[in-house]
């Protein structure tokens, strides 16, 4: 009621001149359609835009309304004619009734069901025949052997008729209870069925003396053995499976789904979070080659300046020495000031040396102060813990034996 209540204050605002122009069309579009009023809104799709080759359906659907909303998939196809359909034509058209449908409809069988029925009613009439020739072999029996006078007594008359009586109602006790007995075999193998999907059938005791459905039956069975040709002549007798659509096999089978598609969401987490972690650890041994390639750059560039202040300094002194012979040998009066001289650069020396191993010192401390070596330091410490909290989160998932 809420849909029409909408349909009609929009029409009522579009002949009123209140509605905007793209809504005035919009609807002025949906005019020649026709009004859905299904409570399954599930989109239908053909066999062509399904990837389907083609099948007797000729359409699809992806439903998930419970099972009395449910389309049948009989209809679909005419469903999604209808709903395309602009105008009075439609791919599907209205025809003659299907005398085999209409049986399935009014009695609620599929058509495997139906065919089930009509064997189980060949069967039953078969019996009611063989035993109504029974019957009347004892008529007949008894007209051959009693019935050979021509008058007979009160009590003669009597005689027969009690005899007739017990062989009659004898015959048709039997039958009485071969039927019952067949009926429950027939339950039997329904109940037997029905236990190994986990379902729980009920009956209504009642529905058995229903006058308009004996009546319904007994149609049903005129018209299906009013023609001798019947394509239900079924040598084999498959098992009944129960519905696919609903009960506890539904939901087991939903159930399964969708623990398998958590298992493979997790399996495919874990794969990240193994990639993830291999991916560190490759980062993390680049990043220590690479820390080692730059300290032993720098260690032979720092050797390299250390020895070649302190060739320097050697040649110095040996020049310094060189100078000393050759002033001691020319003058020895500046004899005292060449040792002097020497001391002071032995003094000179000794305090290169200790500015040197100082400028080392300081050198060291400059380069753990670089930016480099900072963020060299910064991107080891971050991958170590990475490198923890990922061995802590695949301990979680796959827990050490």
């Amino acid at each position: 009621m809420s849909k029409l209540k909408e349909v009609w204050n929009q029409a009522v605002k579009c002949s009123l001149g209140k509605a905007k122009l793209d809504a005035k069309e919009r609807f002025s579009v949906k005019l020649d359609q026709l009004f859905d009023i299904l409570t399954c809104k599930c989109q239908i799709t053909s066999c062509e835009r399904g990837g389907c080759d083609g099948c007797v359906i000729q359409a699809h659907i992806n439903c998930s309304c419970s099972r009395e909303k449910r389309i049948p998939l009989k209809d679909l196809a005419y469903i999604k004619g209808q709903k395309e359909k602009v105008g009075s034509k439609g791919p599907h058209q209205m025809g003659v009734p299907d005398l085999q449908e209409h049986r399935q409809a009014e009695f609620g069988f599929n058509e495997q069901h139906q065919n089930e029925v009509i064997n189980y009613m060949r069967f039953a009439r078969s019996k009611r025949v063989l035993r109504l020739k029974t019957i009347d072999s004892c008529f007949e029996e008894l007209k051959d052997s009693r019935l050979v006078e021509e008058t007979f007594t009160v009590d003669e008359v009597k005689e027969m008729l009690d005899g007739l009586q017990v062989v009659v109602r004898g015959e048709v006790e039997m039958e009485l209870i071969n039927t019952a007995h067949t009926n429950v075999l027939l339950l039997r193998q329904l109940f037997s069925q029905a236990e190994k999907f986990y379902l729980r059938l009920q009956s209504d005791i009642s529905e058995l003396e229903n006058r308009d459905l004996l009546e319904q039956v007994a149609e049903f069975e005129k018209t299906d053995f009013k023609t001798p040709d019947k394509k239900n002549q079924e040598t084999s007798k498959p098992k009944l499976a129960p519905l696919n659509e609903g009960g506890v096999s539904e939901l087991l089978n939903k159930e399964i789904a969708r623990l398998q598609e958590e298992n493979d969401k997790l399996k495919t987490r874990l794969r990240t979070l193994e990639s993830q972690a291999t991916s560190a650890l490759d980062d993390r041994s680049k990043a220590e080659r690479a820390l080692k390639d730059l300290q032993k750059v720098q260690g032979e560039q720092q050797f390299a300046a250390r020895s070649q202040e302190i060739g320097s300094l050697e040649d110095t002194v040996a020049a310094l020495k060189v100078d000393y012979e050759k002033s001691l040998s020319a003058n020895s009066v500046s004899h005292k000031s060449l040792q002097e001289n020497l001391i002071s650069a032995k003094h000179d020396l000794l305090r290169v040396q200790e500015q040197l191993s100082l400028a080392e010192k300081e050198l060291d401390k400059k380069f753990q102060q670089t930016a480099a070596y900072r963020n060299m330091k910064e991107i080891l410490t971050k991958k170590n813990e990475q490198i923890k909290e990922i061995r802590k989160r695949l301990q979680r998932y796959e827990p050490s034996e």
